[in-house]
């Protein structure tokens, strides 16, 4: 007998460590899921001064094949970069759809501002190194992943869930309201207060499991 399937695809310059909350809490109702390392992240970061965005899209795309062998239906969660990454899967008949702080505009200098005000020493030492480890040639990937996505979501129709924190400081939470407009179907757009970026690794990230496991159970039923 066939499984559900999860493909989770992790953010810019992250991991599957970010998003394994996520990944455990589905895996433990009853998920087959698959969360693949991007080219370039982790180990093997001296290839981010070389890697292609279409690398990366290859990748996910790899990724949803291997998992569509023994699943008979799946679903895609991208968090970050990861939902842009996500949205080049809509030709492959994906049963639904999660985008999580997904960028389409970046950079929300209020929420930092705010943030250096409530708690200086942290947010200010996170900012100021914001940009190690990032090499051009990346953030030039990044950077062309996000223009050849943007007319994409236009094309998607398929079930969907658009999550996103609104004291987002990477992320301006109006970008989940672009994406939300542009893509069809069936199609759901949740705020959460609190939870920062990266939601997954904060106080937030069991409500953000939970509302992810409810839209799968609707979709179900």
């Amino acid at each position: 007998m066939k499984k559900r399937g999860i493909l989770i695809i992790h953010g810019f310059i992250g991991s599957p460590d970010e998003v394994s909350i996520l990944s455990n809490y589905l895996q433990e109702k009853g998920y087959l899921v698959s969360v693949p390392r991007l080219l370039g992240h982790g180990s093997d970061k001296d290839l981010l001064y070389k890697v292609k965005a279409a690398d990366w899209i290859k990748e996910v795309e790899k990724a949803y094949l291997e998992l569509a062998d023994t699943c008979d239906s799946i679903f895609v969660i991208g968090f970050s970069m990861g939902g842009l990454l996500a949205a080049h899967l809509h030709d492959y008949g994906i049963s639904g759809l999660v985008t999580v702080n997904t960028p389409v505009y970046y950079w929300n200098v209020k929420q930092m501002i705010y943030n250096l005000f409530s708690d200086y020493r942290n947010y200010s030492s996170k900012y100021l190194n914001s940009g190690k480890g990032k090499p051009l040639n990346a953030m030039i990937q990044f950077q062309k992943l996000l223009s050849l996505t943007k007319p994409i979501f236009s094309r998607l129709n398929c079930y969907s869930l658009v999550l996103q924190t609104a004291d987002d400081d990477t992320v301006l939470p109006i970008s989940s309201d672009y994406i939300f407009s542009k893509i069809k179907g069936k199609k759901r757009l949740v705020k959460i207060a609190e939870g920062g970026h990266q939601i997954f690794q904060s106080d937030s990230a069991q409500e953000a499991c939970m509302i992810i496991e409810r839209y799968f159970d609707d979709f179900i039923s």
